[in-house]
């Protein structure tokens, strides 16, 4: 055995790059044919981006690993790209107050344009004062983005943030960590509602304030972690547009604007593969803050714990990886914490450990607590192998290839990079153990849902992957363009790079509900207008113990969540039960022509359920955004 990792060592490293990208064919062309078991968007897509990119990177490796000089540009240049930056950032601010209930178009072509500004003064950034600008600058795109969707509408924005925010409501109500609601999912992951509770009572500010203060807000700031990651495995300039690209990626700005606990997952997600990264020593605070956010992170959210636990196993992967095969030729002159055997399987005890005394029920035996938990975990609400349910209950619709646009350009630019990396010159143990996380934690989410798990939901997988993702990509982008001749080439090909991929990702049907290119016909509208709740409230007063009947997310979320109203149906399509049972019903004019959810699927309902809903039942109520419904005599 060890002749035949001699032999590994001595050859392979030499080639990896070359082997890594043929393999890399072999995977696109299985991947593809995973779409015969199962399909959607992203396997559609991601079989043949690998095989173009690694056959680009084939084709192209000599010029891409060739050495290159500095750019060089005068200070008058940079200074007009910092003008056009804060001009094109403030018109897109003022843009806002244009509209109401949506942001005009002009919004997302100028903050696009902005981060097009924004990479090109990475690519001259020289000083740490420089640095810390356009940190700034990211940041400030960032929370613009964040800010501007979350309060485009009055109410709370998303589906699940509802129910967390009546937790929070439930803290400050009782004082305790208890729900009036007979609630008790959270009740043992309280971190997130305990950080919301304390931003409202220092603030003095509303729930959906208080939401943003203590979630958003943090959240958005954890680019800051990215840049850092960014830093110790290829320089500050591609940590900075590392930080630029996940702050604006798709669905990593989501989880910035339907604020649950899974963001503050993210962000842990986001400080401890910073710290394990970092190439500056293992000190004792070091240590600590390690251990301290691995036990946070357990008792913030069980499925970011999940996926941080692939992480932690990917990079012991990667650690042994790399072991085998530079033993003998180590590179690597720093000591990071890379996580050895010990703090993994501390990890695992932990979380375990917690998520038993989570899930126990008194009056029952401890086996019995442990095994019927497994049982329901596995068969009911991870639903293994139960993939002849609706797509619905995985991505609440097939998304478009276009909708995901620019999810495949970073995952084209971060294979591209890791290619790059995988050459022998480039070769470190901290970027192997990053390739092998990335790998991992893309496998995971492709194939959860071909092996019909049904509640890990596989695109939130993506929030975490772009953390470290966009470290390669951001390789890749600069060394594409870096090897351009022409300096006037590499900033226009730069600024047409970063335009697209930002405008794709902030015009996609995750991160907003007012796209101007596809969320009417892709998106639910999970946000709700004054009038809207104006409906809801006078249904609470006029339908007495009567049934009522609206769509699966405001009838589940406004009216039962909210409004704590009982008797609510949210199947509107099955009209034997509505003619059975004459519930009142809810109707709501954005039901004409965008999607609402039901049980089984999501239907836009059109005018024409509107035209027979008047012909059969008496309006009884109605503004300039809804109306009720009662049935006819």
């Amino acid at each position: 055995m060890s002749k035949i990792a001699e032999h590994i060592r001595d050859r392979v490293p030499e080639k990896m790059d070359i082997i890594a990208a043929i393999g890399g064919i072999f995977l696109g062309a299985v991947i593809s044919a995973m779409n015969l078991i199962y399909s959607n968007a992203y396997l559609i897509t991601i079989g043949p981006m690998l095989i173009i990119t690694c056959a680009f990177y084939l084709l192209f490796r000599h010029r891409l690993l060739a050495e290159t000089s500095e750019p060089q540009t005068s200070q008058h240049f940079v200074l007009l790209v910092n003008i056009l930056f804060w001009l094109s950032f403030a018109v897109s601010i003022y843009t806002l107050s244009t509209e109401t209930l949506h942001r005009p178009p002009a919004y997302f072509i100028l903050t696009a344009f902005a981060a097009s500004m924004v990479a090109t003064q990475i690519l001259y950034v020289r000083t740490t004062r420089t640095t810390v600008l356009v940190l700034f600058e990211i940041l400030l795109l960032t929370l613009s983005v964040g800010i501007s969707a979350y309060w485009v509408f009055p109410t709370i924005h998303g589906s699940d943030p509802w129910a967390h925010v009546e937790y929070v409501r439930d803290f400050v109500n009782t004082e305790h960590i208890e729900s009036t609601r007979g609630w008790i999912v959270y009740l043992n992951y309280p971190i997130t509602h305990l950080n919301v509770v304390a931003a409202k009572l220092l603030a003095n500010v509303d729930y959906k304030a208080a939401m943003f203060l203590g979630i958003g807000l943090p959240y958005a700031l954890s680019a800051v972690f990215v840049f850092l990651i960014g830093r110790s495995l290829a320089g500050v300039k591609i940590g900075l547009l590392a930080a630029l690209l996940t702050g604006l990626s798709d669905v990593h700005l989501q989880f910035g604007i339907d604020l649950m606990p899974t963001s503050y997952g993210i962000m842990f997600f986001a400080i401890i593969a910073c710290l394990l990264l970092r190439k500056r020593g293992t000190g004792q605070l070091v240590r600590i803050g390690l251990i301290a956010f691995l036990f946070l992170i357990i008792i913030t959210h069980n499925m970011s714990s999940f996926v941080l636990l692939c992480l932690l196993a990917s990079f012991l992967i990667g650690v042994y990886v790399y072991k085998v095969l530079f033993q003998s030729k180590a590179r690597l002159k720093d000591s990071s914490p890379i996580p050895l055997p010990s703090i993994v399987l501390m990890f695992i005890i932990a979380m375990l450990g917690y998520w038993i005394y989570a899930g126990f029920q008194e009056g029952r035996s401890f086996f019995e607590n442990i095994v019927e938990g497994l049982y329901n975990s596995l068969a009911e609400e991870a639903g293994l192998l139960a993939r002849p349910e609706s797509p619905i209950a995985q991505y609440g619709y097939l998304k478009p290839i276009m909708d995901i646009a620019g999810f495949v350009m970073i995952y084209l630019f971060g294979t591209l990079g890791i290619l790059i990396w995988l050459a022998r010159k480039n070769i470190d143990r901290n970027r192997i153990v990053l390739i092998c996380a990335v790998t991992l934690l893309t496998i995971s989410a492709l194939l959860f849902p071909v092996m019909g798990i049904r509640n890990i939901m596989p695109y939130r997988w993506y929030a975490f992957i772009y953390i470290i993702l966009s470290v390669p990509a951001a390789v890749a982008i600069f060394t594409v363009v870096q090897r351009l001749y022409l300096w006037g080439l590499t900033k226009i090909v730069l600024i047409c790079i970063t335009f697209s991929i930002t405008f794709l990702m902030l015009t996609n049907s995750f991160t907003n509900t007012d796209s101007p290119i596809y969320s009417r016909e892709l998106n639910q509208q999970m946000v709700y207008t004054d009038a809207e709740m104006a409906t809801a409230r006078k249904i609470i007063e006029v339908s007495g113990e009567r049934w009522v009947v609206t769509d699966l997310q405001y009838g589940g979320r406004v009216l039962t969540t909210h409004m704590g109203r009982d008797s609510v149906a949210r199947d509107m399509q099955n009209e034997e039960w509505i003619k059975r049972i004459a519930p009142i019903v809810i109707w709501r004019n954005i039901m004409a022509d965008r999607p609402i959810q039901t049980p089984d699927q999501t239907v836009i309902l059109g005018d024409s359920y509107k035209q027979n809903l008047e012909n059969s039942h008496d309006l009884i109520y109605t503004n300039n955004a809804s109306g009720i419904f009662l049935p006819g005599e």
